[in-house]
């Protein structure tokens, strides 16, 4: 994951190269620096549950920063609708 997350930094860099990679890898890996803080203040859920995946036992429930990350990326047409945000 954090690879496609440098991946990401990378391809920007080379579409702005006066940005500062630093600040592009920053903003690629945002989410995943505030998803711990978010966990222990209870905004997350996660739960354990082995064997769920080949790489990782988290059964992620009600994902709010990944819900938050579609709904602002993909538009007012997904943020309306019933797969983004359940209406």
């Amino acid at each position: 994951m954090c690879i496609g997350h440098f991946g990401a930094a990378l391809a920007a860099k080379k579409l702005a190269p006066q940005a500062s990679l630093g600040a592009l890898i920053l903003a690629a890996q945002f989410l995943d620096f505030l998803w711990p803080l978010f966990l222990l203040l209870g905004i997350e859920h996660v739960r354990i549950v082995p064997g769920i995946t080949r790489t990782s036992p988290l059964d992620f429930v009600g994902c709010a920063s990944g819900r938050i990350a579609i709904c602002s990326s993909t538009g007012p047409t997904d943020f309306l609708g019933d797969w983004c945000c359940g209406a």
